[in-house]
């Protein structure tokens, strides 16, 4: 990610992904396996309007453009499994970000 940082164009977008196509609900499957949490997925019916839509994938043909050394690296399954590794309040203890408990954010005024 710091290629990206480093050596991306000012004021632009990158979209950081592997190109490769994965539907949202086998990645929120595997999210739910490696978090090893037993947490139960309920599925809602789609929006009519979003029904018929097919695959969408992101495309990293920008950032390889623009000059930049980033490459995918790391499989939609290594980057959960290290996702979770760094910041899962029920695996780790964690109490930051997003973790329930945890400070929420950038600090707040310390009103208390």
């Amino acid at each position: 990610m710091n290629d990206v940082l480093c050596e991306g164009l000012p004021g632009e977008v990158y979209n950081v992904c592997s190109g490769e196509p994965c539907a949202v609900a086998d990645a929120v499957r595997e999210l739910v396996k490696l978090s090893e949490t037993g947490a139960q997925i309920v599925a809602a019916t789609p929006a009519p309007d979003r029904a018929g839509l097919g695959w969408r994938v992101g495309s990293n043909a920008k950032i390889l453009a623009d000059g930049t050394t980033w490459r995918p690296r790391a499989s939609l399954t290594e980057s959960l499994r290290r996702m979770l590794a760094h910041d899962h309040p029920l695996r780790s203890g964690a109490r930051g970000r997003g973790a329930p408990g945890g400070s929420g954010g950038s600090g707040g005024s310390g009103a208390g």
